[in-house]
């Protein structure tokens, strides 16, 4: 059985010291913890697109954006991947599909078409599990469900939709909200 320092330098010495205390000078004394330390996973970062308007990500963020002078709001941002430009931007009461429409709308006016939105799982892009409950059969065996209204304008515009898989993937339009 491993030593025990803190209960015997209490017995002994008389001295009570706190766990991290203990540690702190095990560590400065180059003496590491018998436990192996549980590693962080590692995350890859994806390397930016080549081109502006290749890759757009888009994302809501719900914050109170005025202060203490209004509502909480929802910020809709587009940022190109390749520069980290602000593509566009929306302020809505709720991150809903018509506050991405217009985001689209903005983004299309100002910057031209991108190639692919790289966006999260949320259910204006994506039909959500209660959805697929209602499926067709033909639907599940194809593994093919139907769009959602805006993921069929992603399909008139021929822009790619992407979703990603962690926040973290979508990193800059995350920090551009910079409330992490």
């Amino acid at each position: 059985m491993p030593p025990r320092p803190m209960p015997d330098l209490a017995e002994r010495e008389g001295l009570v010291l706190s766990r991290a205390s203990v540690r702190r000078i095990l560590l400065a004394a180059g003496i590491a913890s018998p436990k192996t330390q549980r590693r962080r996973q590692h995350r890859r970062r994806r390397t930016r697109s080549a081109q502006e308007g290749m890759l757009v990500q888009i994302d809501g963020s719900r914050h109170a954006w005025l202060e203490e002078r209004g509502p909480q709001l929802t910020l809709i941002a587009a940022i190109d991947d390749a520069t980290g430009k602000l593509a566009a931007a929306v302020v809505r009461h709720e991150e809903d599909a018509a506050g991405y429409f217009l985001l689209v709308q903005q983004m299309l006016e100002q910057h031209g078409r991108p190639l692919a939105l790289y966006h999260d799982r949320h259910g204006i892009f994506k039909q959500t599990s209660k959805a697929k409950e209602t499926d067709t059969l033909q639907e599940q065996l194809a593994g093919k469900q139907d769009p959602t209204q805006f993921g069929r304008l992603l399909e008139e515009l021929e822009i790619t939709s992407i979703a990603a898989r962690s926040p973290q993937a979508k990193g800059r339009v995350e920090r551009l909200f910079g409330l992490g």
